[in-house]
Protein backbone atom coordinates (compact mmCIF):
# COMPACT_ATOMS: atom_id res chain seq x y z
CA UNK A 1 0.00 0.00 0.00
CA UNK A 2 1.38 3.48 -1.29
CA UNK A 3 0.47 6.12 0.80
CA UNK A 4 3.38 9.01 0.92
CA UNK A 5 3.67 11.68 -1.64
CA UNK A 6 6.65 10.46 -2.59
CA UNK A 7 8.70 7.20 -2.29
CA UNK A 8 11.85 5.70 -2.98
CA UNK A 9 11.58 2.06 -2.75
CA UNK A 10 15.47 2.48 -4.29
CA UNK A 11 15.84 -1.44 -4.34
CA UNK A 12 15.85 0.12 -0.52
CA UNK A 13 17.39 -2.92 1.18
CA UNK A 14 20.67 -1.86 -0.51
CA UNK A 15 20.86 1.47 -0.85
CA UNK A 16 19.29 2.36 2.54
CA UNK A 17 22.71 3.48 3.78
CA UNK A 18 23.71 5.59 0.41
CA UNK A 19 19.92 7.05 0.35
CA UNK A 20 20.24 8.59 3.68
CA UNK A 21 23.71 10.28 2.61
CA UNK A 22 21.52 11.75 -0.25
CA UNK A 23 18.17 12.01 0.60
CA UNK A 24 17.25 15.08 -0.90
CA UNK A 25 13.91 14.91 -2.94
CA UNK A 26 12.34 11.81 -1.30
CA UNK A 27 9.63 14.08 -1.36
CA UNK A 28 7.66 15.65 -4.26
CA UNK A 29 6.72 18.47 -2.64
CA UNK A 30 10.06 20.81 -2.09
CA UNK A 31 11.02 22.61 0.60
CA UNK A 32 9.96 26.07 -1.12
CA UNK A 33 6.30 24.37 -1.54
CA UNK A 34 6.50 23.42 2.44
CA UNK A 35 7.07 26.95 3.36
CA UNK A 36 4.33 28.50 1.11
CA UNK A 37 2.07 25.42 3.05
CA UNK A 38 3.32 26.50 6.29
CA UNK A 39 2.64 30.05 6.04
CA UNK A 40 -1.03 29.29 5.07
CA UNK A 41 -0.72 26.56 7.53
CA UNK A 42 0.11 28.99 10.36
CA UNK A 43 -2.64 31.41 8.52
CA UNK A 44 -4.95 29.24 9.30
CA UNK A 45 -4.46 28.77 12.93
CA UNK A 46 -4.70 32.30 13.62
CA UNK A 47 -7.86 32.52 11.72
CA UNK A 48 -9.03 29.35 13.56
CA UNK A 49 -7.92 31.03 17.11
CA UNK A 50 -9.65 34.06 16.55
CA UNK A 51 -12.65 32.62 15.15
CA UNK A 52 -13.09 28.76 14.40
CA UNK A 53 -14.95 28.12 11.22
CA UNK A 54 -17.26 24.46 11.90
CA UNK A 55 -18.99 22.84 9.03
CA UNK A 56 -22.47 22.03 10.07
CA UNK A 57 -23.36 20.28 6.63
CA UNK A 58 -21.21 18.55 4.33
CA UNK A 59 -19.40 20.94 1.89
CA UNK A 60 -18.54 19.76 -1.90
CA UNK A 61 -15.65 20.82 -3.47
CA UNK A 62 -15.13 20.56 -7.61
CA UNK A 63 -12.04 18.93 -8.73
CA UNK A 64 -10.54 18.66 -12.47
CA UNK A 65 -8.78 15.34 -13.65
CA UNK A 66 -6.53 16.06 -16.40
CA UNK A 67 -5.73 12.63 -18.05
CA UNK A 68 -2.32 13.04 -20.02
CA UNK A 69 -1.21 10.99 -22.59
CA UNK A 70 0.88 10.95 -25.78
CA UNK A 71 0.57 12.71 -28.58
CA UNK A 72 -0.77 9.99 -30.35
CA UNK A 73 -3.55 8.93 -27.98
CA UNK A 74 -1.52 5.70 -25.96
CA UNK A 75 -0.24 6.26 -22.45
CA UNK A 76 -3.37 8.01 -20.67
CA UNK A 77 -4.47 6.38 -17.50
CA UNK A 78 -8.28 4.25 -17.40
CA UNK A 79 -11.34 5.80 -16.80
CA UNK A 80 -12.17 2.96 -14.48
CA UNK A 81 -8.56 3.61 -12.03
CA UNK A 82 -9.83 7.48 -11.97
CA UNK A 83 -13.34 6.81 -10.87
CA UNK A 84 -11.90 4.09 -8.40
CA UNK A 85 -9.56 6.41 -6.70
CA UNK A 86 -11.90 9.29 -6.60
CA UNK A 87 -14.33 6.90 -4.89
CA UNK A 88 -11.38 6.22 -2.11
CA UNK A 89 -10.82 10.23 -2.14
CA UNK A 90 -14.31 10.35 -1.01
CA UNK A 91 -14.24 8.03 1.39
CA UNK A 92 -10.78 9.00 3.28
CA UNK A 93 -12.15 12.51 3.79
CA UNK A 94 -16.12 12.01 5.12
CA UNK A 95 -14.14 12.27 8.32
CA UNK A 96 -12.94 15.74 7.82
CA UNK A 97 -16.71 17.22 6.53
CA UNK A 98 -15.17 17.66 2.82
CA UNK A 99 -16.41 16.04 -0.05
CA UNK A 100 -15.54 16.40 -3.98
CA UNK A 101 -17.38 15.76 -7.41
CA UNK A 102 -16.23 15.93 -10.49
CA UNK A 103 -16.55 19.07 -12.93
CA UNK A 104 -14.70 17.98 -15.72
CA UNK A 105 -12.19 15.08 -17.01
CA UNK A 106 -9.75 16.96 -19.35
CA UNK A 107 -7.72 14.89 -22.03
CA UNK A 108 -3.95 16.17 -22.88
CA UNK A 109 -2.27 14.42 -25.76
CA UNK A 110 0.94 15.35 -25.84
CA UNK A 111 4.22 13.33 -25.44
CA UNK A 112 6.28 15.88 -23.50
CA UNK A 113 3.57 16.50 -20.71
CA UNK A 114 3.20 12.91 -20.62
CA UNK A 115 6.71 11.95 -20.22
CA UNK A 116 8.64 15.14 -18.52
CA UNK A 117 5.41 17.64 -17.33
CA UNK A 118 8.20 19.53 -15.58
CA UNK A 119 8.84 21.33 -19.60
CA UNK A 120 5.44 22.32 -19.77
CA UNK A 121 4.10 24.19 -16.68
CA UNK A 122 4.55 27.55 -17.48
CA UNK A 123 3.09 26.50 -21.46
CA UNK A 124 0.99 23.69 -21.55
CA UNK A 125 -0.25 22.50 -18.19
CA UNK A 126 -0.61 26.25 -16.62
CA UNK A 127 -2.98 26.76 -20.32
CA UNK A 128 -5.07 23.85 -19.37
CA UNK A 129 -5.54 24.76 -15.42
CA UNK A 130 -9.47 24.81 -14.68
CA UNK A 131 -9.54 28.27 -12.54
CA UNK A 132 -12.64 27.14 -10.88
CA UNK A 133 -11.56 23.66 -9.85
CA UNK A 134 -8.93 21.72 -7.77
CA UNK A 135 -6.56 20.09 -10.61
CA UNK A 136 -5.20 17.16 -10.45
CA UNK A 137 -2.87 16.08 -13.65
CA UNK A 138 -1.84 12.71 -13.95
CA UNK A 139 1.01 12.24 -16.24
CA UNK A 140 2.85 9.04 -16.15
CA UNK A 141 5.38 10.26 -13.85
CA UNK A 142 4.97 12.98 -11.54
CA UNK A 143 9.20 13.41 -11.47
CA UNK A 144 10.47 16.96 -11.47
CA UNK A 145 13.51 16.06 -12.81
CA UNK A 146 15.72 18.06 -9.90
CA UNK A 147 15.86 15.02 -7.22
CA UNK A 148 19.31 13.79 -6.37
CA UNK A 149 19.67 9.70 -5.99
CA UNK A 150 17.42 7.25 -7.23
CA UNK A 151 14.38 8.53 -6.27
CA UNK A 152 10.38 8.14 -7.56
CA UNK A 153 7.97 10.92 -6.78
CA UNK A 154 4.75 9.80 -6.34
CA UNK A 155 3.01 12.80 -6.31
CA UNK A 156 3.37 16.26 -5.03
CA UNK A 157 1.55 19.79 -4.27
CA UNK A 158 2.60 22.93 -6.24
CA UNK A 159 1.24 25.51 -3.99
CA UNK A 160 2.09 28.84 -6.16
CA UNK A 161 -1.15 31.07 -6.59
CA UNK A 162 -1.15 30.68 -10.44
CA UNK A 163 -0.56 26.82 -10.70
CA UNK A 164 -2.19 25.25 -6.84
CA UNK A 165 -2.32 22.42 -8.21
CA UNK A 166 -1.52 18.25 -7.64
CA UNK A 167 0.47 16.19 -9.96
CA UNK A 168 0.03 12.67 -9.70
CA UNK A 169 1.80 9.97 -10.97
CA UNK A 170 -0.15 7.13 -13.04
CA UNK A 171 0.74 4.64 -10.72
CA UNK A 172 -0.80 5.92 -7.59
CA UNK A 173 -4.23 6.03 -9.14
CA UNK A 174 -6.26 3.43 -8.03
CA UNK A 175 -9.27 2.22 -5.71
CA UNK A 176 -7.76 2.07 -2.09
CA UNK A 177 -4.31 4.32 -3.01
CA UNK A 178 -3.57 6.89 -0.65
CA UNK A 179 -0.68 9.03 -2.54
CA UNK A 180 -4.21 11.36 -3.68
CA UNK A 181 -5.17 12.02 -0.33
CA UNK A 182 -2.08 13.01 1.33
CA UNK A 183 -1.70 14.97 -1.58
CA UNK A 184 -5.00 16.92 -0.97
CA UNK A 185 -3.85 16.95 2.62
CA UNK A 186 -0.96 19.49 1.48
CA UNK A 187 -3.28 21.16 -0.47
CA UNK A 188 -5.54 22.24 2.22
CA UNK A 189 -2.48 23.37 4.34
CA UNK A 190 -1.11 20.04 6.06
CA UNK A 191 2.31 19.62 6.69
CA UNK A 192 4.36 16.03 7.37
CA UNK A 193 4.32 15.22 11.24
CA UNK A 194 7.74 15.14 10.49
CA UNK A 195 8.52 18.30 8.98
CA UNK A 196 12.29 19.29 9.73
CA UNK A 197 13.21 15.99 8.99
CA UNK A 198 11.60 15.69 5.14
CA UNK A 199 15.27 15.39 3.63
CA UNK A 200 17.26 13.79 5.84
CA UNK A 201 15.08 10.43 7.77
CA UNK A 202 16.58 9.95 11.83
CA UNK A 203 19.10 7.56 11.58
CA UNK A 204 20.26 6.40 15.37
CA UNK A 205 24.01 6.12 14.42
CA UNK A 206 23.82 9.92 13.05
CA UNK A 207 20.89 11.64 15.55
CA UNK A 208 21.62 9.06 18.35
CA UNK A 209 19.62 7.92 21.11
CA UNK A 210 18.43 9.61 22.93
CA UNK A 211 18.03 12.52 19.78
CA UNK A 212 20.61 14.74 20.43
CA UNK A 213 20.05 17.15 17.69
CA UNK A 214 17.79 20.36 18.76
CA UNK A 215 17.33 21.83 15.42
CA UNK A 216 16.19 19.52 12.81
CA UNK A 217 18.35 18.47 9.82
CA UNK A 218 16.12 19.86 7.12
CA UNK A 219 15.65 23.59 7.37
CA UNK A 220 13.52 26.16 6.29
CA UNK A 221 14.39 28.13 3.51
CA UNK A 222 12.22 31.44 4.10
CA UNK A 223 12.75 33.16 7.75
CA UNK A 224 11.30 33.45 9.98
CA UNK A 225 11.25 29.46 9.81
CA UNK A 226 14.75 28.81 8.98
CA UNK A 227 15.65 26.46 12.17
CA UNK A 228 13.00 23.61 13.17
CA UNK A 229 13.15 23.00 16.40
CA UNK A 230 13.33 18.81 17.51
CA UNK A 231 10.02 18.16 18.51
CA UNK A 232 9.45 17.20 21.81
CA UNK A 233 7.38 14.02 23.43
CA UNK A 234 6.12 16.85 26.81
CA UNK A 235 4.25 18.85 23.91
CA UNK A 236 6.40 22.00 24.98
CA UNK A 237 7.43 22.98 21.67
CA UNK A 238 4.60 21.59 19.67
CA UNK A 239 3.08 24.66 18.48
CA UNK A 240 7.16 25.65 16.55
CA UNK A 241 7.92 22.72 15.70
CA UNK A 242 7.31 19.28 13.42
CA UNK A 243 3.67 20.05 11.50
CA UNK A 244 2.90 22.89 14.36
CA UNK A 245 -0.29 20.78 15.34
CA UNK A 246 -0.18 19.57 18.95
CA UNK A 247 -2.12 16.99 18.78
CA UNK A 248 0.46 14.78 16.13
CA UNK A 249 3.04 13.67 18.23
CA UNK A 250 6.86 13.60 17.18
CA UNK A 251 7.80 11.90 13.59
CA UNK A 252 11.71 12.05 12.48
CA UNK A 253 10.54 10.31 9.45
CA UNK A 254 10.34 7.02 10.74
CA UNK A 255 8.26 5.78 8.75
CA UNK A 256 10.01 5.70 5.18
CA UNK A 257 11.73 2.40 4.72
CA UNK A 258 9.84 1.14 8.62
CA UNK A 259 8.74 -2.84 7.53
CA UNK A 260 4.85 -2.31 9.06
CA UNK A 261 2.79 -0.25 11.39
CA UNK A 262 4.27 -0.49 14.46
CA UNK A 263 7.31 1.63 15.07
CA UNK A 264 9.63 -0.60 17.99
CA UNK A 265 12.77 1.06 17.94
CA UNK A 266 12.39 3.14 21.09
CA UNK A 267 13.68 6.33 19.79
CA UNK A 268 13.80 8.71 22.65
CA UNK A 269 13.64 12.65 21.80
CA UNK A 270 16.14 15.23 23.58
CA UNK A 271 14.73 15.08 26.87
CA UNK A 272 15.10 10.74 26.56
CA UNK A 273 11.57 10.43 26.27
CA UNK A 274 10.21 7.66 24.29
CA UNK A 275 8.38 8.37 21.40
CA UNK A 276 5.26 6.90 20.81
CA UNK A 277 4.69 7.60 16.52
CA UNK A 278 1.20 7.91 15.01
CA UNK A 279 1.73 5.60 12.40
CA UNK A 280 -1.73 5.48 10.93
CA UNK A 281 -1.49 9.52 9.93
CA UNK A 282 -1.93 10.49 6.15
CA UNK A 283 0.28 12.88 6.26
CA UNK A 284 2.92 10.63 7.72
CA UNK A 285 5.22 7.54 5.75
CA UNK A 286 4.29 4.38 6.95
CA UNK A 287 3.14 2.75 3.98
CA UNK A 288 2.57 -0.79 5.76
CA UNK A 289 -0.91 0.01 7.84
CA UNK A 290 -4.25 -1.35 7.11
CA UNK A 291 -5.95 0.57 5.01
CA UNK A 292 -8.53 1.60 7.92
CA UNK A 293 -5.54 2.45 10.34
CA UNK A 294 -5.06 5.64 8.50
CA UNK A 295 -6.68 8.63 9.28
CA UNK A 296 -6.27 12.51 9.91
CA UNK A 297 -5.86 13.91 13.12
CA UNK A 298 -8.96 16.18 15.00
CA UNK A 299 -6.34 19.48 14.67
CA UNK A 300 -5.77 18.31 10.87
CA UNK A 301 -9.25 18.43 10.33
CA UNK A 302 -10.00 21.79 12.01
CA UNK A 303 -6.95 23.40 9.83
CA UNK A 304 -8.11 21.68 6.66
CA UNK A 305 -11.58 23.13 7.45
CA UNK A 306 -10.33 26.56 8.24
CA UNK A 307 -8.24 26.86 4.64
CA UNK A 308 -11.53 25.85 2.83
CA UNK A 309 -12.84 28.57 3.72
CA UNK A 310 -9.93 30.82 3.47
CA UNK A 311 -9.66 33.62 1.35
CA UNK A 312 -7.84 31.81 -0.88
CA UNK A 313 -10.06 29.10 -1.13
CA UNK A 314 -13.22 30.83 -2.48
CA UNK A 315 -12.70 29.92 -6.16
CA UNK A 316 -13.58 26.22 -5.31
CA UNK A 317 -16.65 27.28 -3.13
CA UNK A 318 -19.08 27.55 -6.05
CA UNK A 319 -22.07 26.89 -3.30
CA UNK A 320 -23.24 23.76 -6.02
CA UNK A 321 -24.31 20.49 -4.56
CA UNK A 322 -23.52 17.44 -6.82
CA UNK A 323 -26.43 14.60 -7.49
CA UNK A 324 -26.20 12.90 -3.88
CA UNK A 325 -28.58 10.10 -5.22
CA UNK A 326 -27.34 7.03 -3.45
CA UNK A 327 -27.34 4.04 -5.45
CA UNK A 328 -26.20 0.43 -4.41
CA UNK A 329 -28.05 -1.56 -7.03
CA UNK A 330 -25.98 -3.31 -10.17
CA UNK A 331 -27.44 -3.08 -13.46
CA UNK A 332 -28.99 -5.90 -15.25
CA UNK A 333 -27.37 -6.78 -18.60
CA UNK A 334 -29.90 -7.39 -21.31
CA UNK A 335 -28.50 -7.68 -24.60
CA UNK A 336 -26.01 -9.78 -26.15
CA UNK A 337 -26.65 -12.60 -24.01
CA UNK A 338 -24.86 -14.28 -22.01
CA UNK A 339 -22.66 -16.94 -23.59
CA UNK A 340 -24.11 -15.61 -26.83
CA UNK A 341 -22.32 -16.25 -30.67
CA UNK A 342 -22.96 -13.13 -32.70
CA UNK A 343 -23.15 -13.30 -36.46
CA UNK A 344 -21.27 -9.87 -36.63
CA UNK A 345 -18.26 -8.41 -35.43
CA UNK A 346 -18.90 -4.58 -35.72
CA UNK A 347 -21.47 -2.14 -34.51
CA UNK A 348 -22.58 -4.65 -31.41
CA UNK A 349 -25.48 -2.98 -29.60
CA UNK A 350 -25.12 -3.63 -25.68
CA UNK A 351 -27.71 -2.61 -23.45
CA UNK A 352 -28.59 -2.76 -19.68
CA UNK A 353 -31.29 -1.85 -17.14
CA UNK A 354 -31.80 1.79 -16.01
CA UNK A 355 -30.36 2.90 -12.39
CA UNK A 356 -32.65 5.65 -10.69
CA UNK A 357 -30.32 8.40 -9.84
CA UNK A 358 -27.22 7.35 -11.82
CA UNK A 359 -25.79 10.12 -13.90
CA UNK A 360 -24.02 8.10 -16.48
CA UNK A 361 -22.82 4.27 -16.77
CA UNK A 362 -19.42 3.50 -17.37
CA UNK A 363 -19.25 0.45 -19.90
CA UNK A 364 -15.97 -1.69 -20.38
CA UNK A 365 -15.31 -4.57 -22.72
CA UNK A 366 -12.30 -6.49 -22.59
CA UNK A 367 -10.56 -9.42 -23.82
CA UNK A 368 -9.83 -11.33 -20.24
CA UNK A 369 -13.01 -11.12 -17.47
CA UNK A 370 -10.29 -9.23 -15.08
CA UNK A 371 -10.83 -6.66 -17.09
CA UNK A 372 -7.25 -6.23 -17.11
CA UNK A 373 -6.40 -2.43 -18.10
CA UNK A 374 -4.31 -3.20 -21.27
CA UNK A 375 -6.73 -5.79 -22.12
CA UNK A 376 -9.71 -3.31 -22.08
CA UNK A 377 -10.44 -2.60 -25.48
CA UNK A 378 -13.54 -0.08 -24.83
CA UNK A 379 -14.16 1.51 -21.99
CA UNK A 380 -16.17 5.10 -22.35
CA UNK A 381 -19.19 7.31 -20.20
CA UNK A 382 -22.79 6.88 -21.43
CA UNK A 383 -25.35 8.60 -20.89
CA UNK A 384 -27.94 6.24 -21.26
CA UNK A 385 -28.81 2.11 -21.11
CA UNK A 386 -27.45 1.74 -24.48
CA UNK A 387 -24.14 1.49 -26.81
CA UNK A 388 -23.37 0.61 -30.27
CA UNK A 389 -19.74 -0.49 -30.32
CA UNK A 390 -17.59 -0.06 -33.35
CA UNK A 391 -14.28 -2.13 -34.12
CA UNK A 392 -14.54 -5.10 -32.20
CA UNK A 393 -12.80 -8.25 -34.09
CA UNK A 394 -13.97 -11.32 -35.51
CA UNK A 395 -14.22 -14.55 -34.19
CA UNK A 396 -13.27 -13.29 -30.81
CA UNK A 397 -14.31 -13.85 -27.14
CA UNK A 398 -15.35 -10.66 -25.15
CA UNK A 399 -16.47 -9.82 -21.82
CA UNK A 400 -18.82 -6.96 -20.74
CA UNK A 401 -19.73 -5.15 -17.91
CA UNK A 402 -21.20 -2.21 -16.38
CA UNK A 403 -21.23 -0.13 -13.77
CA UNK A 404 -23.50 3.16 -12.72
CA UNK A 405 -22.40 6.48 -11.63
CA UNK A 406 -23.02 10.07 -11.34
CA UNK A 407 -20.10 13.04 -10.27
CA UNK A 408 -20.56 12.34 -7.25
CA UNK A 409 -20.64 8.58 -6.73
CA UNK A 410 -18.29 6.33 -8.41
CA UNK A 411 -18.56 3.14 -5.80
CA UNK A 412 -21.90 1.78 -6.63
CA UNK A 413 -21.33 -2.26 -7.77
CA UNK A 414 -21.10 -3.51 -11.12
CA UNK A 415 -23.41 -5.57 -13.28
CA UNK A 416 -22.41 -9.14 -13.55
CA UNK A 417 -20.14 -10.18 -16.73
CA UNK A 418 -20.56 -11.58 -19.27
CA UNK A 419 -19.19 -13.17 -22.21
CA UNK A 420 -20.33 -13.18 -25.97
CA UNK A 421 -18.06 -14.13 -29.31
CA UNK A 422 -18.23 -12.40 -32.29
CA UNK A 423 -19.09 -13.30 -35.10
CA UNK A 424 -18.23 -13.00 -39.30
CA UNK A 425 -19.94 -10.05 -40.72
CA UNK A 426 -20.04 -6.81 -40.63
CA UNK A 427 -23.12 -5.18 -38.40
CA UNK A 428 -23.99 -1.28 -38.57
CA UNK A 429 -27.14 0.11 -38.28
CA UNK A 430 -26.26 2.94 -40.78
CA UNK A 431 -24.24 3.84 -43.62
CA UNK A 432 -23.52 6.28 -46.22
CA UNK A 433 -26.91 5.76 -48.31
CA UNK A 434 -28.41 4.64 -44.75
CA UNK A 435 -28.95 6.79 -41.88
CA UNK A 436 -31.70 4.61 -39.72
CA UNK A 437 -32.07 0.65 -40.14
CA UNK A 438 -34.66 -0.52 -37.53
CA UNK A 439 -36.60 -3.60 -37.63
CA UNK A 440 -39.73 -4.41 -35.14
CA UNK A 441 -40.93 -6.00 -33.63
CA UNK A 442 -38.09 -8.05 -32.07
CA UNK A 443 -38.48 -10.59 -30.50
CA UNK A 444 -41.53 -11.91 -32.57
CA UNK A 445 -43.28 -15.34 -34.15
CA UNK A 446 -42.69 -16.69 -37.37
CA UNK A 447 -46.36 -15.90 -37.79
CA UNK A 448 -46.01 -12.48 -37.16
CA UNK A 449 -45.04 -9.92 -40.02
CA UNK A 450 -41.18 -7.92 -39.74
CA UNK A 451 -41.01 -4.21 -40.39
CA UNK A 452 -38.20 -3.47 -42.02
CA UNK A 453 -37.78 1.12 -41.41
CA UNK A 454 -35.07 2.94 -43.06
CA UNK A 455 -34.19 6.33 -43.83
CA UNK A 456 -32.17 6.98 -46.99
CA UNK A 457 -29.90 10.43 -47.74
CA UNK A 458 -30.68 9.36 -51.29
CA UNK A 459 -32.49 6.73 -53.34
CA UNK A 460 -30.61 3.71 -54.01
CA UNK A 461 -30.80 -0.26 -55.13
CA UNK A 462 -30.23 -2.74 -52.52
CA UNK A 463 -30.92 -6.15 -51.31
CA UNK A 464 -32.91 -7.69 -48.04
CA UNK A 465 -31.95 -11.08 -46.54
CA UNK A 466 -31.87 -13.08 -43.82
CA UNK A 467 -29.20 -15.20 -42.62
CA UNK A 468 -28.59 -17.44 -39.37
CA UNK A 469 -25.34 -16.54 -36.92
CA UNK A 470 -23.24 -17.89 -38.81
CA UNK A 471 -23.36 -16.14 -41.87
CA UNK A 472 -25.71 -18.48 -43.60
CA UNK A 473 -28.46 -17.23 -45.90
CA UNK A 474 -31.39 -18.95 -45.33
CA UNK A 475 -34.29 -16.22 -46.97
CA UNK A 476 -33.86 -14.18 -50.30
CA UNK A 477 -36.60 -10.95 -50.06
CA UNK A 478 -34.84 -10.00 -53.20
CA UNK A 479 -33.35 -6.67 -54.48
CA UNK A 480 -35.67 -3.63 -54.58
CA UNK A 481 -35.66 -0.02 -55.15
CA UNK A 482 -35.33 2.53 -52.03
CA UNK A 483 -36.43 6.07 -52.60
CA UNK A 484 -34.98 8.90 -50.50
CA UNK A 485 -36.69 9.31 -47.23
CA UNK A 486 -38.44 6.85 -44.64
CA UNK A 487 -39.37 3.75 -46.46
CA UNK A 488 -41.04 0.51 -44.39
CA UNK A 489 -40.82 -2.62 -45.89
CA UNK A 490 -43.20 -5.59 -44.34
CA UNK A 491 -41.33 -9.30 -44.85
CA UNK A 492 -42.95 -12.61 -44.23
CA UNK A 493 -41.53 -14.74 -41.96
CA UNK A 494 -44.04 -18.18 -42.08
CA UNK A 495 -41.91 -21.55 -41.09
CA UNK A 496 -39.20 -19.64 -39.54
CA UNK A 497 -37.28 -22.21 -37.04
CA UNK A 498 -37.32 -20.61 -33.53
CA UNK A 499 -33.80 -18.82 -32.92
CA UNK A 500 -31.54 -15.97 -33.96
CA UNK A 501 -31.15 -14.46 -37.07
CA UNK A 502 -29.66 -11.68 -39.04
CA UNK A 503 -31.64 -9.44 -40.51
CA UNK A 504 -29.08 -8.36 -43.95
CA UNK A 505 -29.60 -5.22 -46.44
CA UNK A 506 -26.84 -5.53 -48.82
CA UNK A 507 -25.94 -1.56 -50.87
CA UNK A 508 -23.26 -0.33 -53.00
CA UNK A 509 -21.72 1.15 -50.13
CA UNK A 510 -21.75 -1.83 -47.17
CA UNK A 511 -23.79 -4.36 -46.02
CA UNK A 512 -26.28 -3.30 -42.82
CA UNK A 513 -27.22 -6.04 -40.28
CA UNK A 514 -29.72 -6.29 -37.29
CA UNK A 515 -30.08 -9.16 -35.33
CA UNK A 516 -34.06 -10.83 -34.30
CA UNK A 517 -35.23 -13.13 -32.56
CA UNK A 518 -37.96 -15.60 -33.65
CA UNK A 519 -39.92 -17.34 -30.53
CA UNK A 520 -42.23 -20.52 -31.28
Amino acid sequence: MFRALLLTFLAFAGLLAEANAQAQGWCGTTREALDAITERLLANKAAYQQAPVQFRNTVYAPVTFHLVGRTDGSGVISKRRVMDQFCTLNEDFAEVGIQFYIKDINYIFNTTVFTNHQNTLNSIMALQRDNSAINIFIPESANQGNAPGPVVVLGYNDPTPTRDWLVMSKSEIREGGSTLTHEMGHWFSLLHPFNGWDGEPYDEAEHGNPVTLTTAPSQSLAPPFTYIPVELVDRSNCNESGDFLCDTPPDYNFGLGWPNCNYTAGTMDHNGEVIDVAEGLYMAYFLECDRDEYFFSEDQKAMMIQDYNSGSRAYIRSGQIPNLTEFNEAPTLISPADGEQLGFYNAVNFEWSQIPGADFYLLEVARVNSFQESLVVYEEFVYGTSKVVEGLQSNQTYYWRVTPMSWYRTCAPSSSTWQIRTGVAVGTTSNELVGQFNVMPNPLSSSQTLAVNLKSVNSFTGTLSLANLIGQQVRNFGQRRFTKGETTVELNLNGLEAGMYLVRLDTEKGQLVQKIVVTE
